[in-house]
Parts: C-alpha cells; sequence; structure tokens
C-alpha cells in the first residue's frame, strides 16, 4: 500500500514538473517566437522539407531542452517556495531572503539562456528558406493580456478620479509577496 502511494505521488511530481516545463509566468504557453519540441519535428518533417539528418538533430535538440527547462523550473518552483516560506516568518533573516531571491532570479537568467541557446541550435540545423515556413505555419503567439483602463482610469494603476480606494483584497495584508 505505502508502495503505491509512493509511486502515485512521484507520477504526479512528474506531472506536475512537466507541466511546468511548458508554461509561460501566466500559467499559459511562452510568449515569443515559436520552439521545435519532439512531437512538432515529426509534424513538420514533411511541410518544412526537413532531410532525416535535420529530423534527428532537432529531436536530439528538443529532447535536451525539454530536461534542462523541467530540472530548471523545478529549481525555480522550490527557490520561490523557499522564499515565500521564510517571507511568511513574523522576523524573516533579510540577508537570508536576499539570498533566496538572488538565487531565484539567476535560476530564472537561466531558463531565459536555455530557451535561447535553443533557439540558436534550431536556427543552426534549419535552412533560412526553412526557418521563414516555420514562421509563416507557426500561429502567432499570444501574450498574458494586461487589465484595460484608460491612463487615469481604473487600470494598474488604481482607481480613477470618480472612484474611492478599493478595499484590500484576500490576502492583500500578507507580507510574503
Amino acid at each position: 500500500m505505502l508502495k503505491r502511494w509512493i509511486l502515485t505521488g512521484t507520477m504526479l511530481a512528474c506531472l506536475t514538473v512537466a507541466g511546468w516545463a511548458q508554461d509561460g509566468p501566466e500559467g499559459g504557453p511562452e510568449p515569443g517566437p515559436p520552439e521545435i519540441s519532439m512531437m512538432d519535428v515529426d509534424r513538420l518533417a514533411a511541410p518544412l522539407g526537413l532531410s532525416q539528418e535535420q529530423r534527428e538533430q532537432l529531436n536530439e535538440i528538443a529532447i535536451r531542452h525539454v530536461r534542462k527547462m523541467i530540472e530548471l523550473k523545478g529549481r525555480l518552483q522550490l527557490q520561490k517556495f523557499d522564499l515565500e516560506v521564510l517571507m511568511r516568518q513574523d522576523k524573516p533573516d533579510p540577508e537570508q531572503a536576499r539570498k533566496l531571491a538572488a538565487q531565484a532570479e539567476s535560476t530564472h537568467a537561466a531558463l531565459e539562456m536555455e530557451r535561447l541557446e535553443m533557439r540558436l541550435a534550431t536556427k543552426a540545423v534549419l535552412t533560412p528558406t526553412q526557418q521563414q515556413k516555420l514562421r509563416e505555419l507557426s500561429p502567432p503567439r499570444e501574450r498574458p493580456m494586461r487589465r484595460p483602463g484608460p491612463p487615469d482610469g481604473p487600470g494598474r494603476r488604481g482607481p480613477g478620479p470618480q472612484e474611492g480606494p478599493r478595499p484590500p483584497g484576500p490576502g492583500a495584508w500578507d507580507l510574503a509577496e
């Protein structure tokens, strides 16, 4: 029975981390230019006119990229969690908080660098014609929507002149953020 619980927990953790590897900061797809995944290589082989060697190279790139992204996103989630736990204390250690924040920022930078390296490696395999065709075949990726509102209205800058101050929402006094 204990083995079943451990196996179930491990599978759930793996699926969760794998989901993080595909999500952006808002929980949706990463904004920006398209990347080729392992499934995309097979789907795009004919339209892009990929050679067998290109298919193999792109699959290897995708596998390395996904593994690295899973590792980095998992590390970032743990670092953010540790910082949150620390900040929930009545008197968190400022040096420890700064250290954890710096580690999380460093991991975030490593994530961005991994995305760049994957794109560079992909571009090195594809010809300019194939790159153009990939851009044409890929739907534009949406960026997370911002809250609408005129500059002096109820937008990201706060309530407009016609409104009074808003009451604090749930967790507004939690200084963990």
